[in-house]
Formats: structure tokens, C-alpha cells, sequence
């Protein structure tokens, strides 16, 4: 797989809550996660939140 560029954005914890919910649970366990079908209910619940109140481009 060959990339012509690659752009980043900066975006502040709020514009993102469900990876920083991910971040935190990731932070409060021992071991390695592995999230194949379903993430933890706390990050699905901020991502449904995120996704209600966000805005088309």
C-alpha cells in the first residue's frame, strides 16, 4: 500500500469525547484490550452522544 500524502488535524478533547473515553478505560486496565466487535458501554454511550450533537461537514 503506497500513501500519496498523509494530513493530521489537531482536535480538542471535547470535539472527540469517545477516544477519550477509549484513552481512559485503556488507562485503567492491566493487560492488553482487544475490541473486536463491541467496545465498552461507557465508550459506546459517548460516541452515540457525539454522534447526536455533531454537525455534517
Amino acid at each position: 500500500m503506497n500513501f500519496h500524502s498523509c494530513q493530521f488535524q489537531f482536535i480538542v478533547r471535547e470535539g472527540n469525547r469517545a477516544a477519550h473515553a477509549m484513552a481512559i478505560e485503556g488507562l485503567q486496565t492491566n493487560g492488553d484490550l482487544l475490541w473486536t466487535k463491541d467496545a465498552p458501554l461507557k465508550v459506546l454511550e459517548v460516541a452515540d452522544s457525539d454522534r447526536q450533537f455533531s454537525r455534517p461537514p
